[in-house]
């Protein structure tokens, strides 16, 4: 007998047998647990919603630990200065007048001035204002002085001022000094 050609219902039936039989043999290769060795599945395979719930309730804190090693050493605190007012110069002349003051023991100067007691302009001009080095270490920071031109034969009182520091070392010219006991 001769061989007929294959009708539609036979293709049919032989791609749907195909079809069903390959369905068999997927859900025949599902994995449960215990397809699975333990230690083989990590957290980034599982999906998001199950590694949601695998979180718990914080727990409560731990004790402290051991204090740790000593920090570097901070900033110097704030500056320690003095306002310092030298002893008064009365004038009631005319002509060039010298007055000065010094910084307490332990103290070098940062700054000073003069004070015209009569409080008016054109009594005084100042010709020099700087710091004096008293002691002859060559370094200017132990008071303030100021030379000035008196210009008024009325009664003028001039006031050297000072601001002190309590500094560890003063330098001048680069070169540093220690500071004195």
């Amino acid at each position: 007998m001769p061989l007929r050609k294959p009708t539609r219902l036979v293709a049919v039936s032989v791609v749907t047998a195909l079809a069903v039989s390959g369905s068999a043999a997927v859900a025949s290769s599902v994995i449960t647990s215990a397809n699975i060795k333990n230690g083989t599945i990590q957290v980034k395979d599982l999906s998001k919603k199950a590694r949601t719930s695998l979180k718990g309730k914080r727990g409560s804190p731990g004790p402290a630990g051991s204090a740790g090693p000593q920090g570097a050493a901070g900033p110097p605190g704030p500056v320690v200065l003095k306002y310092v007012v030298g002893p008064s110069v009365a004038s009631s002349s005319v002509g060039q007048k010298y007055a000065a003051t010094d910084c307490p023991a332990g103290f070098h100067v940062v700054g000073g001035g003069v004070v015209n007691s009569a409080g008016t302009p054109q009594t005084m001009d100042v010709n020099s204002s700087a710091p004096t080095d008293n002691n002859s270490d060559g370094v200017p920071d132990d008071g303030w002085f100021v030379d000035v031109d008196v210009l008024t034969a009325n009664s003028v009182t001039i006031i050297p001022y000072a601001i002190c520091s309590l500094a560890n070392a003063v330098s001048r010219e680069g070169a540093r000094v220690a500071a004195k006991a």
